[in-house]
């Protein structure tokens, strides 16, 4: 018995249940009376359910477990997320549920379907997931000067993507997601300070942002010339140091044979003479 209830003084009742875990298709409710033995009998059609998705959002690269119910008993069961149709079929149980797990591939950023068919009922049942943008960058340390790959995924199809660097905007030439709301494009890390930086992917029109973390190294750019005899003048230049900063320049056995600060960009220029020292590098 799934239920029980009283009659009024009319013979009428009223009852609720909880439709439990059964294979899809026909069912028969039937109400007893205990008394009377009357027996009245009505339809039910149990239909596929998913029951949960986990998590709710999340961006491309993203595991998400499913589970349903209400499917045939021992159906294969065809799971289809947005534009992909290659995750692997599931079995259903003797009571007609099933669980799968599969990864977010590159899509679209928004609510994606998920659907789940079986072949053998033809009874197919619906629920959603909702991706969001994600940015990477490689490598995500350098200096200035280098050249620096940064791709994205999640965003709107079709839409313009401004990368911003630091306090530069448009850090490189403007480029498109495809199809699947990807992109690839490069761009050179310009002078700025020491330390970790923002790269900012934004779309365009749609407004869509993201952000990911690249960190700003010191070094010497150039060295002029790169040889030369006792009492040459020589010019360093450098970058990516913090503003203002104090630096030391150590050459060979002379440890400070000339100092300076860093411009407020991180840059400095600074000359020296070759003092006496062995020959070498």
């Amino acid at each position: 018995s799934i239920a029980a209830a009283q009659t009024n003084n009319l013979g009428v009742f009223t009852a609720g249940f909880t439709i439990d875990v059964q294979p899809c298709g026909n069912r028969t409710i039937a109400a007893t009376g205990a008394l009377s033995n009357n027996i009245s009998r009505a339809a039910f059609n149990i239909i596929p359910n998913i029951t949960m998705v986990s998590p709710l959002i999340g961006t491309v690269g993203t595991t998400v477990s499913i589970a349903g119910n209400g499917y045939d008993v021992s159906e294969f069961i065809e799971i289809t997320f947005g534009t992909n149709n290659e995750i692997p079929i599931v079995e259903s149980t003797n009571d007609g549920r099933f669980a799968a797990d599969f990864i977010v591939d590159s899509q679209p950023m928004g609510q994606t379907i998920i659907s789940a068919l079986g072949l053998n009922s033809n009874r197919c049942a619906t629920n959603s997931f909702t991706i969001t943008p994600l940015i990477s960058v490689t490598p995500n340390t350098g200096t200035v000067g280098q050249t620096i790959m940064v791709w994205g995924t999640g965003y709107p199809s079709g839409e313009v993507i401004n990368i911003d660097l630091g306090i530069t905007d448009t850090i490189t030439p403007a480029t498109s997601t495809g199809n699947n709301g990807s992109f690839v494009t490069l761009f050179v890390v310009n002078t700025q300070v020491y330390g970790t930086t923002t790269v900012n992917a934004v779309s365009i029109p749609g407004s869509v942002a993201c952000q990911t973390m690249f960190t700003i190294l010191p070094h010497i750019s150039r060295v002029m010339p790169e040889a030369a005899t006792v009492g040459t003048m020589i010019t360093i230049d450098g970058d990516g140091f913090a503003a203002g900063d104090n630096i030391n320049i150590i050459f060979g056995t002379n440890p400070a044979i000339v100092g300076t600060n860093s411009r407020q960009d991180g840059s400095f220029v600074v000359t020296f003479t070759v003092d006496e020292q062995a020959y070498g590098s």
